[in-house]
């Protein structure tokens, strides 16, 4: 989800929390232990990490926001409860926003469609199709539409066939090219989509109105 973002620059995962003294401070000034290595002789503290480490472009410059990723049943045991409060006070003891992503249905919805819509992109599958991009995204209009209606028209349009058709519609979500509503429940199973915003659309709306 963080990758698809428009505004995400950079992603770190399992981020190190250096220096370790600083860590180790934190736990000593909470007053809970600080992790450590399991199953040596002499446990001994390990350098904690953070799961994400997002940069984010802002209009003035760049922003950090750190995300501890946890399942939701995990926050009920103590033991988890400590480590991520060193994690909050280490992050914002250097002015850097804290946050824990627990996931929620409309979260997994997002990351089922991106993976959905990206996967031909991302295996490099669209080299023939990459022709049809431009002259594609003018015919799609925002709102609710169906989705075999539009296949269709790629089909009669660019004499596709109706699997190269469902990719070439893959290929305009996943290349951002249009915006759908991500949070719908599985768009490869669904027979409907909403395009959000479409610029191209607006674009060739403009040209033929004369605007």
């Amino acid at each position: 989800i963080m990758d698809f973002r428009h505004d995400v620059v950079y992603i770190r995962e399992q981020f190190p929390l250096f220096p370790l003294s600083l860590s180790r401070k934190i736990a000593l000034t909470l007053g809970v232990e600080h992790p450590k290595v399991i199953g040596t002789k002499t446990p001994t503290p390990f350098v904690m990490t953070t799961d994400l480490l997002v940069t984010f472009r802002t209009p003035e410059s760049f922003r950090y926001v750190a995300f501890c990723v946890k399942p939701e049943g995990e926050l009920c045991k103590p033991s988890i409860l400590k480590k991520i409060e060193i994690e909050r006070v280490w992050w914002e003891s250097i002015g850097v926003t804290f946050k824990i992503f627990i996931g929620n249905q409309q979260a997994k919805n997002q990351s089922h469609n991106i993976l959905w819509a990206t996967d031909i992109h991302r295996h490099g599958l669209n080299e023939h199709l990459n022709p049809f991009i431009s002259e594609a995204a003018q015919l799609v209009p925002e709102g609710k539409i169906s989705k075999r209606g539009l296949c269709d028209t790629f089909v009669m349009q660019f004499q596709l066939d109706a699997i190269d058709a469902i990719n070439l519609l893959r290929l305009l979500i996943g290349r951002k090219i249009i915006e759908v509503d991500l949070s719908q429940n599985q768009l490869d199973k669904s027979s409907t989509i909403t395009v959000t915003k479409n610029i191209n659309f607006r674009r060739e709306l403009a040209n033929v109105s004369g605007y």
